[in-house]
């Protein structure tokens, strides 16, 4: 809740997204899908809504090296956590306290 004041309009990109993945759900239970083919369902219909993979895909990051930052990062990363989203790590990394953290 912290970041939605910062990135209202991202935030509600992800809401609306896992609104998405719910409907999905309810679909699958109205149906009565079993376990395996409620999965496959998920896998098809909901996989490219809200995964980690994808939000970087959109904000042309990749997805190893922004997950390896974060982890090289942690302290930084819960000090501020606004400033090391998908969009917006790589400036964060290339501001002055980067050469401070890298050194």
């Amino acid at each position: 809740m912290d970041v939605a004041e910062s990135f209202p309009d991202e935030c509600r990109y992800v809401l609306e997204s896992l609104a998405v993945v719910y409907r999905n759900d309810a679909t699958a239970r109205e149906q009565k899908m079993s376990s395996s083919a409620r999965r496959h369902f998920h896998q098809i219909n909901s996989g490219p809504v809200m995964s980690l993979i994808h939000i970087c895909e959109l904000c042309v990051a990749n997805p190893f090296d922004y997950l390896t930052e974060l982890e090289r990062h942690a302290d930084e990363l819960t000090a501020n956590p606004r400033d090391w989203m998908p969009w917006n790590y790589r400036a964060t990394l290339a501001g002055p306290a980067a050469s401070s953290v890298a050194g």
